[in-house]
């Protein structure tokens, strides 16, 4: 909660700033930068629909004369479903989810949303949502879920370890990402790439804060051990890896209560 007082504090020093930020960052929304949305989302989009009431004009919950109530209300449940899924209960978080998807909000949870699934290990439908977000026009969020495509197939291995791999070698050879650290993990789980190539990627990146850093490790580190786990089926070298970063995992990426079930499995 303390989070959600710091954010409104700021809002209230700076309201063109603050639309602006909210456009840019719920575009951007994944497991790696949910902590953006969760420092200022709560007045954030307030504003924003107070300047085009007509988003909430058109949604069938639409029950009352106080848009800003609405909106309020929507936010707080979406802050509790994530605050429920970094704390590892993702039952307790998915009928906010599942209450947000004819709101203003439908778009913005769809990456927590799947990645909801995942840990509900509901991968069929996971899948089903992952690739719906890979079609989408925005090449970070479709980068983003092109990378659970792979992990999904190789964590569900449909029709055995050789078929599972072929499939992961076709799908990578189709892909090509922007961003060096997500390329080297296509490639990783394409045959022709290493762990050491992704996080030699990120050492090579600038970031513009030390969360920024932890949210892109965090992510990088779910993938890698992914692979190590799925696919390689080389469990001292996924607790290795796990070791090496756990330091500097992001507590808020919703990445991180996956890897924390994944390790405790082992």
């Amino acid at each position: 909660m303390s989070l959600l007082v710091s954010g409104m504090s700021q809002l209230r020093e700076s309201s063109t700033c603050a639309i602006s930020f909210f456009k840019e960052h719920l575009q951007r929304i994944r497991g790696f930068l949910v902590v953006q949305l969760l420092l200022v989302a709560p007045l954030l989009l307030v504003l924003l629909l107070l300047l085009s009431g007509a988003a909430l004009a058109n949604t069938p919950e639409t029950t009352t004369n106080n848009p800003s109530a609405l909106a309020q209300q929507h936010l707080d449940t979406f802050n509790q479903a994530l605050s429920n899924d970094l704390a590892g209960n993702p039952a307790l978080a998915r009928p906010g989810y599942d209450a947000l998807q004819i709101t203003e909000l439908a778009h913005y949870i769809a990456i927590p949303s799947a990645i909801n699934m995942v840990a509900l290990q509901r991968f069929a439908s996971a899948r089903v949502a992952f690739a719906e977000l890979a079609a989408s026009p925005d090449p970070r969020e479709a980068s983003y879920a092109q990378l659970w495509q792979l992990w999904l197939t190789a964590r569900m291995e449909i029709g055995g370890p050789a078929v599972m791999q072929q499939q992961l070698r076709q799908a990578a050879a189709n892909i090509r990402l922007a961003t060096p650290y997500q390329q080297a993990i296509v490639d990783l789980y394409g045959g022709t790439g290493s762990t050491q190539a992704v996080f030699n990627a990120i050492n090579a990146m600038r970031f513009n804060s030390p969360l920024d850093r932890q949210n892109v490790v965090t992510e990088a580190t779910f993938f890698t051990l992914g692979w190590l786990l799925h696919v390689q089926h080389d469990r001292p070298a996924a607790q290795k890896l796990y070791h090496q970063q756990e330091n500097q995992l992001c507590s808020v990426s919703l990445e991180k209560p996956l890897i924390t079930r994944e390790m405790a499995a082992l």
